[in-house]
């Protein structure tokens, strides 16, 4: 499972990490747009980073009404939820409406098809010595996601499946799983938190049932697709000032992408890229993390 890079402060003066981008770009080759979807802003320089785009139209969303009140199947009791917030995750072109449970036992959240995409059990808190195998608490996840998806079938062959323990806290299992599509990862992924005992705590997903098996990814080209976050690494870093230009070397750390759709079904590839940051004189090294996507230019 590929974790979510967080910000690291260092008290001592690090080699650089190398950048994958080319000096000499040239953006009139590129065929690829590279938005801005999501940043952790954490590095205290002055940089531009220009307006946060993401894979949903937001204003679309805000004049979206949802329901009050729903009444939804989960873990075979029915519960009814009163709506309090909509929420967008970066992976996501669509938005979460979460709902309170009304006895206070928890909360879940529905997308824009009615599909239960979240869940928070409050009520399993017990911590336990007993433990179950891997492949059991597997099986739970497994069951509890079917449960919830009605009519959706996964095919759990295509997910790598994870199995770690406290993860988050201590006394719960989490249950990751990243689908795959010919070897390369994607943005559809569930996570399910399960006590010691057996009994679910959360359970969350991104992209669930989106991203066809068939998406054709000959059509994008990661050489192309690199130099595209390069290149527009290099337009939200130039509004450096020069005195922190010459004080602060910069680099970037570009890993393998995740594959994605949006919603009209555009192919494209999401970087969870970090910048590096040396303060040579001050001996102090930042990381900020800036995820960006590349879609084929219209």
């Amino acid at each position: 499972m590929k974790k979510r890079t967080i910000f690291i402060v260092m008290m001592i003066v690090l080699s650089i990490v190398v950048s994958s981008c080319s000096g000499n770009t040239n953006k009139k080759d590129l065929s690829y747009e590279a938005k801005i979807m999501d940043y952790s802003d954490n590095v205290a320089i002055d940089v531009d980073y220009g307006s946060l785009t993401r894979l949903y139209d937001e204003q679309k969303y805000k004049e979206v009404i949802p329901e009050m009140e729903i009444s939804v199947s989960i873990a075979g009791r029915e519960v009814t939820g009163k709506y309090y917030q909509t929420y967008n995750r970066p992976n996501n072109y669509y938005p979460y409406f979460d709902y309170m449970i009304s006895d206070n036992s928890g909360s879940f959240s529905v997308d824009d098809k009615g599909r239960i995409v979240s869940y928070i059990n409050h009520e399993a808190i017990e911590k336990v010595d007993k433990l179950l195998t891997d492949d059991e608490y597997v099986a739970i996840a497994k069951n509890f996601v079917e449960s919830i998806s009605g009519d959706e079938k996964i095919d759990w062959a295509l997910f790598e499946t994870t199995v770690t323990d406290g993860y988050y806290q201590a006394g719960y299992y989490t249950i990751s799983f990243d689908k795959y599509i010919n070897e390369f990862q994607t943005a559809e992924c569930i996570y399910v938190k399960i006590s010691y005992s057996g009994i679910i705590r959360s359970f969350i997903s991104d992209m669930l049932g989106r991203i066809p098996e068939g998406i054709d990814m000959s059509i994008i080209k990661l050489k192309d697709t690199e130099a595209a976050v390069c290149s527009k690494l290099d337009e939200i870093y130039k509004g450096l000032n020069k005195e922190g230009q010459d004080k602060c070397e910069i680099g970037y750390d570009i890993p393998e992408p995740i594959l994605t759709v949006l919603e009209d079904g555009t192919i494209g590839y999401i970087y969870e890229t970090n910048i590096n940051f040396v303060f040579v004189e001050k001996g102090e090294e930042y990381v900020d993390l800036v995820k960006v996507i590349v879609t084929p230019s219209k």
